[in-house]
């Protein structure tokens, strides 16, 4: 508990400099702390994780064997061949692994918006113990989706195609995000939003397994994935109905929404339709199958993104009360 402490503690600390009037050399030495931090606790890490024993097996059997029957996907599989064949044995795998998924999307959100810290802490309150240490590929997979936005942006289709699917051969997840290719040119009001984020709710009360189990068979190389879908049927059960976390997303959303007017930035309606399409999304698969819930993260991992617009656009009081409701969650996420 200690080491989470601590890191808590530093990384809520260091991003508390995009909230003040520093340089922007020390904005940048903040963001490569918060990054060398988080890779130290996620790299060093030892039998963490719920996936742990299935990455740590199927290693050990390419590093033993040269091969797996593991089914996962080439991807990811090429990546452990590769790290296996130079002689690294897991716990280096795993730093490796650990080192790609945060630097590179650190990076990423450093083209995306000028708040990077902010946007960061944002993605490290959700996704942290979840992914980065447990989904280590969709954890790596959703660095693409980031990497993908900017083709969206610059409206170049066949660049974020490709992104995508080469995305999918990390985790085939990804997929899931091609309609945020549609969302950049919708523009609803304040009010219409509000309603969306609403109506969105009546979703958890509609039950589409079938029809997302069928959907799913008819993606190619989606076979392994459909296998594991249909044990989590909603006669076994599978659906979860409202959770806490639903109404921490609507508050963020409404949020979002509330500050719309305020921001000027010219891409803020863009994130806030990913975000929006994500908890939509979310409602749905909650009430019919939740584990696809974890498709909706590609969106909702954006709003780090939004919550770093507010605060670079509103006055210095807005910022550190948006700035405390940030570190709040993140205390709140990881203990």
């Amino acid at each position: 508990m200690a080491p989470y402490i601590f890191y808590t503690f530093v990384i809520i600390t260091l991003s508390s400099v995009d909230v003040l009037n520093t340089s922007l050399t020390v904005k940048r030495i903040a963001h490569f702390l918060i990054v060398t931090f988080t890779i130290i606790l996620v790299g060093f890490r030892h039998e963490i994780g719920n996936d742990w024993n299935v990455y740590r097996n199927m290693y050990e059997e390419i590093l033993s064997t040269g091969k797996s029957d593991e089914k996962m996907e080439i991807g990811f599989k090429m990546m452990n061949l590769v790290c296996a064949k130079v002689g690294f044995g897991f716990n280096s795998f795993v730093f490796i692994l650990a080192s790609i998924s945060i630097a590179l999307k650190a990076q990423i959100l450093k083209t995306l918006t000028d708040k990077y810290s902010i946007a960061l802490l944002y993605y490290l309150a959700y996704f942290l113990t979840e992914y980065e240490m447990s989904g280590v590929r969709q954890a790596l997979a959703l660095a693409f989706a980031w990497i993908a936005i900017q083709s969206i942006i610059n409206r170049d289709f066949k660049k974020f195609l490709l992104i995508v699917i080469l995305g999918s051969t990390i985790h085939i997840s990804i997929l899931f995000f091609l309609p945020a290719y549609g969302l950049f040119k919708l523009r609803l009001s304040t009010r219409s939003s509000l309603l969306l984020m609403m109506l969105s709710i009546s979703f958890i009360m509609f039950n589409v397994s079938s029809l997302l189990l069928t959907i799913v068979g008819l993606v190619p190389g989606a076979f392994f994935v459909l296998e594991k879908l249909q044990s989590y049927s909603v006669v076994a059960g599978a659906n979860t109905g409202l959770t806490v976390g639903h109404l921490i997303y609507l508050s963020i959303g409404a949020i979002f929404i509330f500050f719309r007017q305020g921001v000027k930035n010219v891409h803020y309606d863009f994130y806030l339709n990913l975000f929006l399409f994500g908890l939509a999304a979310s409602f749905l698969f909650s009430g019919s199958l939740a584990v696809l819930n974890r498709a909706t993260y590609y969106y909702l991992s954006t709003g780090g993104i939004l919550f770093s617009m507010i605060i670079m656009e509103s006055r210095q009081t807005m910022k550190t009360v948006v700035f405390l409701f940030l570190a709040a969650l993140f205390v709140i996420k990881i203990f």
